[in-house]
């Protein structure tokens, strides 16, 4: 039988140590300037990378992943900021689906913002990972990622963007790689998914500080549910 192969990016060095916890003896391979960690969970081969932060810096890595790699699952993870009002610091949200908020080819046809018009909309999450987590018994949140190349801290301009374009797929987080890593896979045709624990709730007064107060935690948490997939898938 072959070996599944994980393949798992994180933004931030914080994010990516909490997955190498979790792996047995990982060796580094460098490509292009990546660094990736190749170790075993179980039976699973899994690679770890920190992709950087952005969009760019995650479809590039995506691509390399893949490419070199060839992941049965590719997996972005680490912490979001929280939109859904019920979402605090060290939830943990999975992405049913993402989709971009500052992608915007209304000008020319396009419905809303993130449309492209060769790829789906939104851009969805590999069914089985869903429901393994669906039915791993924790307390989980499931809907869409929204992402962008920014750093979301003002939320009546993100307010008025979700009303005019959103308001039948209202995310519940806020990141700045999700929806990159999602377009690479399905360009590629390799099965995503997007774990992302919430760091700080966006527009709360003290953001920022939760944002430094509780990455690490929240990265934590994060990687706490990736083990479940890297279990059961």
């Amino acid at each position: 039988m072959k070996t599944k192969v994980i393949g798992i990016l994180c933004a931030l060095d914080v994010e990516l140590e909490a997955i190498l916890d979790l792996l047995s003896k990982p060796k580094c391979q460098v490509i292009m300037n990546k660094s990736f960690f190749v170790g075993k969970y179980g039976e699973r081969l899994v690679v770890a990378v920190k992709c950087g932060i952005g969009k760019v810096a995650a479809s590039l890595t995506t691509t390399l992943i893949i490419e070199h790699f060839k992941p049965d699952l590719v997996i972005s993870t680490g912490i979001a900021g929280g939109y859904y009002k019920e979402l605090n610091p060290l939830d943990v949200v999975v992405a049913t689906s993402s989709y971009y908020y500052d992608f915007d080819l209304r000008a020319d046809g396009a419905k809303r913002i993130g449309e492209m018009p060769e790829n789906e909309f939104p851009f969805v999450s590999d069914e089985l990972a869903v429901n393994i987590l669906k039915e791993c018994g924790q307390k989980l949140y499931f809907g869409p990622i929204t992402t962008a190349d920014k750093f979301a801290s003002n939320k009546e301009e993100l307010d008025l963007i979700v009303e005019e374009n959103f308001k039948d797929i209202i995310p519940l987080a806020v990141d700045m790689e999700t929806a990159s890593v999602m377009q690479c896979a399905q360009t590629l045709n390799v099965p995503a998914l997007s774990i992302r624990a919430i760091s700080d709730v966006i527009g709360n007064h003290n953001q920022t500080f939760d944002y430094y107060n509780f990455a690490g935690r929240a990265s934590q948490n994060a990687s706490a549910i990736v083990l479940e997939i890297l279990k059961k898938y």
